[in-house]
């Protein structure tokens, strides 16, 4: 981040004065020297609240939030006071302004179960690679996009660089919204820190124009809900839990058993959490319980210990379009939705072409084995023949590990074209001491299912899948050639 601040310094430096101009709604360009240099910098300059501005684009957002938008404003306003003290104590601590929780909002309605098509999860809707930059564990087990604490303080470090780097809130914000190169080229091409005076030539994106005066309508309306005609919230009471310390793993569904709470109440208090394990990573990890159950708790962790899952949570796996292919086929074939898909591969909504070949996401919680697991696995050579794919790991280089052209391994698995690998699928690696021409082969038809297949051949379904290392959710490719045991 420091690198980057010094290139954009340095590119501004660089720069020759220029004239002062009126901008629209009173604001002014700045001299290129001014442009990044603030006459004074207060002591703590984090904490200069956000200006609220008042204008028309403000002014239309505030008639949404009242009107056609009123019931999802009514939603979020009665969830925000679930999270709104443990959030705004982050802030404070990070000497950040407080209204900067509404950010919070507007990205997700304060839900951490909220997921944007760009896959960005959580209150403040990090996306993968975000997050971990901030110091998010995101596995198999976790997710702390979903913490309401841990996100908030990964957040708050990101409004700190932000507004070092751009000495605004408001262009904070839109760099929060569409990303810093973005905000970084508008400021240097006008040569000026005026959101409003950027949006007013429309130098960023119509979303990001949008988005501050979105967020200022809604500070306003959570400052005075009744000004604006908002009565009789229902609002959600604040979080309150006791610290658990932990020093093995356990079951969130066996430690709410042994509380005689619900396991949806444990849940709720740690979201970060994608199934009932809870991992041990660090020594100092804590589990949050409801307020003044802690002593039980700690008497319940022996009765709830839970060893390692032999499989994890995966949110998606690819699928290559075949021909034929439609959306509504794929969703249908995989038990999920048009609209499912379209969201998890970024498609508009009236958008259907498929092209054959193509790789699409399938949205899934489906299980996959844990790659730790695998890994301490014995290897191939030893386990009869077979290798157990690992993260990262694509068929070629699997090939080259044992020694076999990339046509061999794939004749070894009957696979054809360009095939898909996951993790913790098998892979044959070597031949079987049965002949090469004693086998017996089915190559598959069109529709064909492994049931059928094996009825077919009147053999049981385990066995035709395990000679051919395959499980019930395999997919079947048209011409692809089976393994019949005999």
């Amino acid at each position: 981040m420091l690198f980057r601040c010094l290139i954009f310094f340095f590119a501004l430096s660089s720069c020759q004065h220029f004239v002062k101009t009126k901008g629209p709604e009173g604001s002014s360009r700045l001299s290129r020297k001014a442009l990044f240099n603030p006459a004074k910098e207060p002591k703590s300059p984090y904490v200069v609240g956000i200006s609220l501005d008042s204008n028309k684009r403000v002014e239309k957002w505030m008639d949404y939030f009242t009107g056609s938008g009123r019931k999802y404003m009514n939603t979020y306003l009665e969830r925000s006071s679930r999270y709104l003290p443990i959030m705004k104590a982050v802030l404070k601590k990070n000497n950040l302004p407080e209204d900067l929780v509404y950010v919070a909002l507007i990205e997700s309605g304060f839900s951490p179960k909220a997921l944007s098509r760009a896959n960005a999860v959580g209150y403040w809707q990090f996306i993968h690679g975000t997050g971990r930059r901030y110091g998010l564990k995101i596995d198999g087990f976790v997710d702390e996009r979903r913490d309401p604490i841990l996100s908030t303080q990964a957040a708050a470090q990101y409004f700190k660089d932000l507004y070092s780097l751009f000495g605004s809130w408001q262009l904070a914000l839109a760099a929060y919204n569409s990303g810093e190169y973005r905000v970084n080229r508008a400021v240097l091409r006008h040569y000026t820190r005026d959101f409003w005076l950027l949006s007013s030539k429309k130098a960023l994106p119509r979303e990001t124009r949008n988005y501050v005066p979105k967020l200022i309508a809604a500070i306003r309306i959570a400052h005075n809900p009744e000004k604006y005609g908002f009565y009789n919230l229902e609002f959600q009471p604040a979080i309150h839990y006791d610290l658990v310390p932990l020093k093995k793993p356990i079951s969130l569904l066996k430690l709410a058993q042994n509380l005689g709470v619900s396991e949806e109440e444990i849940k709720k208090l740690n979201p970060m959490y994608k199934g009932e394990y809870v991992p041990i990573y660090e020594a100092n990890t804590h589990l949050r319980v409801p307020a003044g159950l802690l002593s039980q708790a700690l008497a319940s962790l022996d009765k709830s210990f839970m060893s390692e899952p032999k499989y994890k949570y995966h949110y998606h796996y690819w699928y290559r379009v075949r021909r034929g292919d439609s959306l509504y086929k794929i969703a249908r074939r995989h038990k999920t939705t048009v609209r499912k898909l379209r969201r998890a591969n970024n498609m508009r909504s009236n958008s259907s072409f498929l092209r054959v070949g193509q790789r699409i996401k399938i949205p899934s919680r489906k299980l996959v084995a844990s790659s730790r697991l695998s890994s301490k696995r014995k290897p191939a050579s030893l386990t009869g023949g077979f290798h157990k794919v690992k993260k990262g790991q694509s068929l070629s280089l699997v090939a080259k590990l044992y020694g076999l052209q990339l046509s061999e391994l794939k004749r070894l698995n009957n696979m054809q074209g360009t095939p898909l690998i996951h993790p913790g699928q098998k892979l044959r690696v070597k031949n079987s001491r049965q002949p090469e021409n004693s086998k017996k082969y089915h190559l598959v038809r069109k529709g064909e299912t492994l049931i059928e297949i094996a009825k077919k051949h009147n053999i049981p379904l385990p066995r035709l899948m395990k000679e051919n290392s395959l499980n019930l959710k395999s997919i079947l490719l048209t011409g692809t050639r089976l393994i019949i045991p005999k």
